[in-house]
């Protein structure tokens, strides 16, 4: 993985979760910005999962499982879609909230995904 790429997705995934945390805690509802927030982490996501196939493809190996790996990446491309249907499904403060919390646990994930890589 690229190291560069697993910070920044880091920082974008912890600094857009804590301000969706904190609007919905405010009492807000999900506004188009929040959304673009949160687009912005998963526009990160695709980015980081197209560098990681491509490299993949031109013969780097992941030091520990390839298919567990894989299976990370997916469920990292969809923790925020996931929870942003859920959550507009009935829009309150919470669905910042979830949404906040799911950028959080995409951090989590990604840091996960750079231990798979590394076998760790």
């Amino acid at each position: 993985m690229v190291d560069g790429l697993v910070v920044a997705l880091l920082v974008v995934s912890v600094l857009a979760g804590a301000v969706l945390i904190v609007e919905g805690l405010r009492g807000r509802e999900p506004l188009w910005w929040h959304l673009g927030v949160a687009g912005a982490v998963e526009l990160v996501l695709l980015v980081q999962a197209v560098v990681a196939i491509v490299l993949l493809i031109q013969g780097d190996q992941i030091a520990g499982s390839t298919g567990v790996f894989l299976a990370y990446l997916v469920g990292t491309l969809l923790a925020l879609p996931l929870t942003l249907l859920w959550g507009l499904g009935e829009p309150s403060k919470w669905t910042l909230v979830a949404l906040g919390v799911a950028c959080l646990v995409v951090a989590v994930l990604v840091l996960r995904l750079d231990q798979i890589w590394a076998g760790v």
